[in-house]
């Protein structure tokens, strides 16, 4: 489980993508603002001092529409959060709207005796809370839920056990916001035993709920670290991955997921899904990073290797296959790098890249013979005779008969 200061930057930089800025930020609070459409909408988190203090305010540029609900902790809501059940020491609620030139405004808390004491308002004037004025109260409260994202997690969990899993996975798609959204999800994958089956619904459902690539990419790293067993659950996650635009959220998830314990047949997978990484920069740092895991089985070089040649840069190209061969200095697996640097098509990087690594290839008689195999696809003259004059005068051998 996230620690809160970890679930607030998380917040913060998903908000912030999204298009969200922060106005102000201290140790233990925050605040968020999102203008869009015609509406501009805070919600403040305050830990400091001892209280905390949550407030979402929502304003109508177009109509003139104006909603504030602060909540200073501990507030207990009913379950459909029509109304508030208790209110505990210093706790304390005030809802406000103004509409159409009239103002709404309730406040409950807790007084120096223990007793909750409650007062409605409509335009400065004491009214008794009538059906009318419930009826107002639980349509703000559930917007301050399903807009401002009010008790996400224990709504979430609440859902759940009066539901199940259908009754969670029903609100998702009545709530505004991925980052409300994404609490829902995991609240519902990480309190509840779920099947695989259930768990691949979840997560196709939220592959196309959640919008924003921060947010689905937290997500499907947080259910990750969940999941146990080949039992295809991996693999919606791998599914649910793909509809992630930026490269950068996309490798995130992989590398992820590659930090588990693998069996062969997910490594394939999820070195199949790295075709859908446009970057090769982003591509070249995971198959780097990972690639002693994934060689160690040499069942599995067919298919790294395959995801090698997909590397269209021949930069970037070189500076993998330098890697390898300083990292993994067996036979087989130079072998299969040579065989990679034959298919880059740029003479120089093809050159540099022999250049770099001639010792580990030229002093194996068995592996000379493939080194000079890939020289002879050099078409420069130049790059060919630096290659070859390198080794040369490095170990004093002549390799004339190899131009």
């Amino acid at each position: 489980m996230f620690t809160k200061a970890l679930k607030l930057i998380l917040l913060i930089l998903a908000l912030v993508a999204s298009g969200i800025a922060p106005r102000t930020l201290a140790a233990g609070q925050y605040d968020l603002t999102l203008v869009q459409h015609g509406t501009r909408t805070t919600v403040q988190d305050d830990d400091s001092d001892g209280h905390s203090v949550w407030t979402w305010k929502r304003t109508d540029t177009e109509t003139g529409e104006r909603i504030e609900v602060r909540v200073v902790k501990p507030v207990e809501f009913t379950d459909d959060y029509a109304d508030i059940k208790s209110i505990g020491q210093s706790g304390s609620i005030l809802v406000e709207e103004t509409q159409r030139g009239e103002t709404r405004r309730f406040e409950a808390w807790r007084d120096s005796s223990g007793q909750v004491r409650r007062e409605y308002r409509v335009n400065h004037e004491t009214r008794s809370e009538d059906a009318d004025a419930r009826s107002w109260m639980a349509k703000i409260l559930l917007r301050a839920v399903r807009q401002g994202g009010l008790d996400a997690g224990v709504r979430a969990q609440r859902l759940f056990r009066r539901g199940g899993v259908s009754a969670v996975l029903g609100e998702v798609s009545l709530l505004e916001g991925d980052t409300i959204k994404r609490v829902y999800f995991m609240e519902l994958v990480k309190n509840a035993d779920l099947s695989s089956g259930v768990i691949q619904t979840v997560l196709r459902q939220a592959s196309h709920e959640i919008r924003g690539d921060y947010e689905l990419a937290q997500l499907l790293i947080d259910v990750s670290a969940t999941l146990t067993g080949n039992d295809g659950s991996l693999n919606a996650l791998f599914e649910s991955a793909q509809r992630i635009k930026s490269d950068h959220e996309r490798l995130r998830v992989r590398t992820a997921v590659a930090k588990r314990s693998l069996s062969r047949d997910e490594s394939v997978q999820l070195l199949k899904m790295l075709a859908g990484i446009s970057s090769d920069f982003e591509r070249v740092i995971f198959l780097s990073e990972f690639s002693t895991q994934f060689l160690a089985d040499e069942r599995l070089h067919v298919a790294y290797f395959q995801t090698v040649s997909k590397i269209s840069s021949d930069y970037e190209h070189h500076r993998l296959l330098s890697a390898l061969a300083k990292r993994m200095q067996n036979e087989t697996t130079l072998r299969e790098v040579l065989g990679s640097a034959a298919i880059i098509e740029s003479d120089y990087e093809k050159a540099s890249f022999l250049i770099e690594s001639s010792s580990l290839f030229v002093e194996s008689e068995s592996l000379r013979p493939a080194f000079f195999d890939v020289v002879k696809t050099i078409h420069s003259d130049y790059e060919r005779g630096r290659v070859i004059s390198n080794p040369s005068r490095k170990h004093q051998m002549d390799f004339t008969s190899y131009r």
